[in-house]
């Protein structure tokens, strides 16, 4: 099998819950035939570290990535920043991104969502400020994030101003930017908004219903929740 072939394995088994560390074992039997990872292959093996938040193995492949002069790639680099991230180790993460070359939005986000989980919402909302000033075009996945961390704050006119960008952006009507705002106007119980935005929404999935759910019960209105 070529690189190629290798690389769909590795992916198909890198993204199934439960098989990831089968992944380690076919990077082995790759190398033993004499083939060269491309930036593919260690994007895969690095998501399989993270999802089971394999620090040392993780590390294994960072140091290999090296090696093989593909550490600098933005694909392997935002792999990277979110293995770091789910281990809890932030520092590795930002380090990861201050010293890449090159940096797309995929690799952005990965950073926001990172400084997110790890409970540092006012330093992603001043990373997402720092993107517009450098005129960035932020995509859905931003507007999740950083919608997140303001509700995280419980910073209703925080919210509104990103909310304001959205709309700017063309990205309101995107269903994963519109549950998130679902979500921030019930946690601040502006239900009336809430329900006004449920209504909008061509396509609500079950997040949307949970989110308006969850706003009627939270904020006295138990028999329209149920």
């Amino acid at each position: 099998p070529s690189t190629v072939a290798w690389n769909a394995v590795i992916s198909s088994y890198a993204q199934q819950s439960g098989i990831e560390n089968e992944v380690f074992g076919l990077y082995k039997g790759m190398k033993r035939q004499g083939l060269w990872p491309s930036r593919s292959t260690f994007a895969s093996m690095l998501s399989a570290a993270a999802n089971m938040k394999a620090f040392v193995e993780g590390r294994q492949f960072h140091a290999s990535s090296i090696r093989h002069g593909l550490d600098a790639n933005v694909f392997v680099g935002s792999s990277l920043i979110n293995l770091y991230a789910k281990c809890g180790c932030i520092s590795e993460a930002k380090s990861v991104f201050d010293f890449s070359r090159e940096r797309n939005i995929v690799m952005w986000n990965a950073m926001l969502n990172g400084l997110v989980r790890n409970e540092l919402q006012e330093e992603a909302i001043q990373m997402f400020w720092y993107m517009t000033r450098l005129g960035l075009e932020a995509d859905e996945f931003t507007f999740v994030s950083v919608l997140g961390a303001c509700a995280y704050l419980d910073s209703h006119c925080l919210g509104r101003q990103v909310q304001c960008v959205t709309i700017k952006n063309g990205m309101a009507a995107s269903l994963l930017v519109a549950n998130a705002t679902l979500d921030l106007y019930s946690r601040f119980g502006a239900i009336v908004d809430a329900k006004t935005l449920f209504s909008l929404i061509p396509y609500k999935d079950s997040v949307s219903w949970n989110a308006l759910i969850v706003g009627l019960a939270h904020n006295g209105e138990e028999e329209e929740a149920i």
